[in-house]
């Protein structure tokens, strides 16, 4: 089946557009649009790249992390109370009263956040915190973490 093109009521084939001298650009007073093929292409690869490099992190994360490991996933309700203890701890309990502006001003004076675990009355608290004392995040099978009795992981 061949493909056919239509201009002013003439029909045109593939083969009439392969001899040089009977094709020419002719401006029309139209606005033409179109894309570049060999663009969709370079995009597309990037994002392939893209979506590969971060599948690989998601990846290595959920199976090298001490939190994964002890059985702790990370997910969005647990992110946000995390990041939100965390915010409360450095901005006080008063973080109510505080506007977007207020709120963003002060968390860019602080320093990154990272995993830690304090101890408070021989009950494990596991936290998000931007304070440099807080011990290196390493988890031990068996201890009680947070003011429960209930034992988070084997």
């Amino acid at each position: 089946m061949a493909a056919f093109w239509y201009f002013d009521n003439e029909q045109y084939t593939w083969g009439d557009f392969q001899i040089d001298s009977d094709v020419q650009c002719i401006p029309s007073g139209k606005f033409q649009w179109g894309f570049s093929s060999e663009a969709c292409l370079v995009f597309f690869c990037l994002n392939v790249l893209w979506a590969t490099g971060t599948f690989s992190v998601w990846v290595h994360m959920n199976r090298k992390s001490e939190l994964c490991q002890k059985g702790r996933q990370l997910g969005k309700y647990r992110a946000v109370v995390d990041l939100a203890e965390a915010i409360r701890y450095d901005l006080g309990n008063d973080i109510c009263a505080y506007s977007e502006k207020e709120l963003d001003r002060e968390l860019a004076k602080l320093s990154g956040v990272k995993y830690g675990v304090s101890y408070m009355d021989s009950i494990c608290h596991i936290e998000l915190s931007s304070k440099a004392d807080s011990e290196a995040l390493k988890l031990r099978y068996g201890d009680v973490y947070g003011r429960g009795q209930k034992r988070v992981w084997p």
